[in-house]
C-alpha cells in the first residue's frame, strides 16, 4: 500500500512539472488580436446585398489562437469557432473552423503577403454548395484591422465583404 501511495505521489509531482505546449513565435505575432472586435457593413453574395453586424472574440488557448465569431444577416445568425496553429514544416498558418453552415470543418492555409495575412480555404461544402473562400487581414492600428472576405467564382475571386473591425471597448 505504501509503495502504491509513493508511486502516486511521484506521478503527481512529475505531472505538475510537465511543460504544456507554448505558442510558436508565429502565433505570438498574432497576439495583438486578442480581445473582442465588432464590424458592420454589407455582405454581397451573387449580386444580393445584405446588411450585417459581426462580433469576433480572439483568445490565446495554449499553443493556438481561438476565435469565436457571430454574424447576423438577413434574419440568420452565423456562428463559427476557429483554431489557428502554425505548421513549421510548411511554414504556414493552419486554421480549422467549425460553423453552423456545414457539418464539416473548413480548413484554411495562411501566409503573410507583405503586411497582409491571407488565408485560403480548401474546397468545402456550405449550405449544400462547394466553395472556396479567401480572407485577408491587415492591422491598421492596435484598435482596428481591415478584413476582406472573398469567394471563388468562375470569373475569379468575388469580394463578399470588406469592412473594418474595431476593438470593442470596456
Amino acid at each position: 500500500m505504501r509503495s502504491t501511495i509513493a508511486a502516486l505521489v511521484t506521478l503527481a509531482a512529475v505531472g505538475c512539472q510537465a511543460q504544456f505546449a507554448s505558442p510558436a513565435p508565429e502565433i505570438q505575432k498574432l497576439a495583438w488580436m486578442v480581445g473582442t472586435w465588432t464590424s458592420s457593413g454589407e455582405f454581397n453574395v451573387q449580386g444580393s446585398a445584405m446588411d450585417y453586424t459581426a462580433e469576433w472574440t480572439v483568445s490565446m488557448e495554449g499553443p493556438f489562437i481561438k476565435t469565436t465569431n457571430s454574424q447576423k444577416l438577413a434574419g440568420f445568425e452565423l456562428k463559427e469557432t476557429s483554431y489557428i496553429s502554425w505548421d513549421p514544416a510548411k511554414k504556414e498558418y493552419l486554421m480549422t473552423s467549425y460553423t453552423n453552415l456545414s457539418d464539416q470543418p473548413r480548413v484554411e492555409h495562411g501566409k503573410w503577403v507583405g503586411e497582409e495575412l491571407v488565408f485560403t480555404s480548401d474546397p468545402w461544402v456550405a449550405m449544400g454548395q462547394e466553395t472556396l473562400a479567401r480572407a485577408t487581414l491587415k492591422k491598421k492600428s492596435d484598435d482596428e484591422f481591415a478584413f476582406k472576405l472573398e469567394f471563388k467564382s468562375p470569373d475569379g475571386w468575388a469580394v463578399v465583404s470588406s469592412d473594418p473591425f474595431k476593438r470593442k471597448k470596456g
